[in-house]
């Protein structure tokens, strides 16, 4: 199905842009972070990585919205945006495939 694999394709698409979005945006807040975003973006990366169909890579790539929403309102050093992209890099290479198994549908 072509629709399907441009929702997907898309949606992963779109992900990868609210992360980068929300390292560029990151804003100070009086309270400081209140988790550990490093610790959350890796166990995501983890989630992504132990999916095996599709149907699990789109609801770890909602979760992933939910996170960067969270994240983009947190002041992070330059080391950890490294730590986050490395995480986001290594979650897009996870749901990738899936999108791909989208397209062959």
């Amino acid at each position: 199905m072509v629709a399907a694999h441009v929702t997907t394709e898309h949606r992963v698409s779109r992900l990868i842009f609210r992360f980068a979005a929300a390292l560029a945006l990151a804003v100070p807040t009086a309270a400081g972070c209140t988790s550990n975003p490093i610790s959350e973006a890796n166990e995501l990366a983890d989630e992504a990585c132990a999916c095996d169909d599709a149907a699990c890579a789109q609801e770890v790539v909602a979760d992933y919205g939910e996170f960067l929403d969270e994240v983009a309102a947190e002041t992070l050093s330059e080391d950890e945006e490294n730590q986050l992209a490395a995480a986001a890099e290594r979650f897009s290479e996870c749901v990738a495939p899936y999108a791909a198994d989208d397209a062959r549908d």
